[in-house]
């Protein structure tokens, strides 16, 4: 099992042209910061080798999105699921390792430009140390 955190602030900006009012050309702005808190659980298959253990993942969280000045806040759930590889260095009992992962996560509610789902694909490495 495992819990993760993420924390992202996208500029949104969208570009007015063209009224038919004859108004000027404008450009809306706004900073967010969008949080997502998850869980996961992973399956490790049988060892590749005595160094390299792949996994498969899945699990989900909660999404909070805070407009600019955080006058606004909307809530949604997160979905997700991958696979990777840990891949332990040295010999003996291998302290230092390092962590691929590849999937997608699928979010409902938060910010967004419609209000359905959105499929996110995601990507990561690390790098681990046993204590």
């Amino acid at each position: 099992m495992e819990a993760g955190a993420q924390v992202v602030r996208p500029k949104l900006q969208v570009s007015l042209s063209d009224d038919f009012e004859a108004a000027e050309d404008a450009t809306a702005t706004e900073t967010l910061t969008s949080y997502v808190f998850t869980g996961s659980v992973l399956y490790h298959f049988g060892a590749a080798t005595k160094r390299v253990h792949p996994f498969v993942m899945a699990g989900a969280g909660h999404v909070r999105d805070l407009h600019e000045g955080s006058d606004l806040v909307e809530t949604g759930m997160e979905y997700h699921g991958g696979a990777g590889f840990k891949w332990w260095l040295g010999n003996g009992r291998p302290k230092l390792g390092m962590r691929g992962d590849a999937g997608v996560s699928v979010r409902e509610g938060g910010y967004g430009t419609d209000d359905g789902r959105r499929l996110v694909p995601t990507a990561a490495f690390s790098f681990s140390y046993l204590f």
